[in-house]
């Protein structure tokens, strides 16, 4: 998981907002553009929510009030939906920008390189548990091979499962690959009559 490129703090929200702005305003005008797939009403939309944003923080460097502090934060909060918005539909996914531009303006650069994970060595096992109906817990999840010096088994596992017919029927499995969502296993789960589960660490 990465952290949200938006910062926390408002003086490195502000700093890195105005560098946002006024790299896109740059890519954007001109007499040769380079980043046309971008509409100038969202660009200008983006400016204003960084001038609203920064003239009700400014505001609060001299006496204030709670009404000052309360504008401040809606203005952030306005200004962080249009920012990640724009984000989202112009830069992060656009392939008319580059990585090295996508790095530059302080948006994430998504690693479409799967990382290679060696096989695990160990063999794991669970204790299983039915806390419910249609639900299984598995816990203290441990190795069962002995004397391992894979420093994977310290922090996690990969849980392997098949939902199968019932006995007679060709032990044919119900799902091939991982369900999509919770209603497909669900409903999965409410037609099989067996579930087989294997952990290996991962």
């Amino acid at each position: 998981m990465t952290r949200d490129f938006i910062p926390t703090t408002e003086a490195e929200f502000d700093a890195k907002f105005k560098k946002y702005c006024q790299t896109v305003t740059q890519k954007t005008s001109g007499q040769s553009p380079q980043w046309t797939h971008i509409p100038a009403g969202r660009v200008t939309e983006l400016n204003g929510a960084y001038a609203d944003w920064y003239t009700a923080w400014s505001k609060l460097e001299a006496p204030h009030t709670s009404a000052d502090v309360l504008a401040k934060n809606e203005a952030k909060a306005a200004a962080t939906k249009i920012w990640r918005e724009f984000n989202n539909q112009y830069i992060l996914y656009a392939r008319e920008v580059s990585d090295a531009e996508k790095k530059d303006i302080g948006a994430h650069v998504h690693d479409t390189t799967p990382t290679t994970i060696p096989r695990p060595k160990d063999q794991s096992e669970a204790d299983i548990i039915y806390p419910g109906r249609h639900l299984i817990e598995l816990t203290h999840i441990r190795s069962v091979s002995g004397g391992t010096d894979d420093p994977r088994s310290d922090w996690g596992v990969r849980i392997h499962y098949g939902i199968l017919d019932a006995p007679g029927s060709g032990g044919r499995h119900r799902i091939l690959s991982p369900p999509e969502t919770g209603d497909d296993r669900a409903r999965a789960l409410g037609q099989a009559r067996y579930l087989r589960v294997s952990v290996t660490l991962a």
